[in-house]
């Protein structure tokens, strides 16, 4: 009966899934890390299969809930790496749309993780583009790691950023000095984000380890 889907995909995606997501775990990570690096398709495949069961889970426990079959739970979901299906084909951008609009409905919040606004302007067609801007646009809280200038102006545009704020984050995305080579000094972006919310002034941080996560 499995003839047929044994093409690229075939092998993830012929059986049954031997492990179901339990909603009712105070976490869930799905890790995709023994697909290789190269196998693009794969990955994207994989990842939009993951993102899809597990807001379909969602759904479904707040269907329990709402029939009083489940206590009701919120949920917080971290779609990461995202420029990876955005790379691996046309129209993958709509289907992450289609999947992230629901979200308000559904009482969810969700974290979509790239690594520069330069992933949607490589997608193929206007439309695609113009829809993976509006990840950006209508997110209700933008945090940015070190970028270039060029593509903090970029984002600026979309954000609102003041100069003061693109000078700062610039200034995380330079590598350091030649004299810390082989030493420990730290890079000058590592933890360091910042947090805009609407039009207001960001919120720079910077994300320490602690001793219990150090041991």
């Amino acid at each position: 009966g499995l003839q047929g889907l044994d093409g690229p995909l075939g092998d993830t995606f012929a059986d049954e899934t031997s492990t179901r997501i339990d909603p009712a775990s105070p976490a869930v990570c799905v890790d995709i890390s023994r697909i290789g690096e190269a196998d693009t398709q794969l990955t994207a495949a994989a990842m939009l299969a993951a993102w899809s069961d597990g807001l379909g889970t969602v759904a479904a426990a707040h269907a329990l809930a709402d029939a009083g079959l489940a206590p009701q739970r919120w949920f917080f979901t971290v779609l990461d790496e995202l420029w990876r299906p955005l790379r691996a084909a046309s129209g993958i951008v709509e289907r992450i749309d289609a999947l992230t609009r629901l979200n308000r409905s559904l009482g969810l919040g969700d974290a979509k993780i790239t690594h520069t606004l330069k992933d949607a302007e490589a997608l193929g067609s206007e439309a695609d583009r113009a829809k993976a801007r509006g990840f950006v646009e209508r997110a209700g809280m933008v945090v940015c790691a070190g970028l270039p200038r060029s593509e903090m102006r970029e984002l600026g545009e979309i954000v609102g950023m003041s100069e003061r704020e693109i000078e700062l984050v610039s200034s995380w995305s330079s590598p350091p000095g030649w004299a810390s080579t082989g030493s420990n000094e730290e890079p000058p972006g590592r933890g360091r984000f910042l947090i805009k919310v609407g039009g207001r002034p960001g919120i720079p941080i910077k994300v320490s380890i602690t001793d219990t996560e150090r041991a």
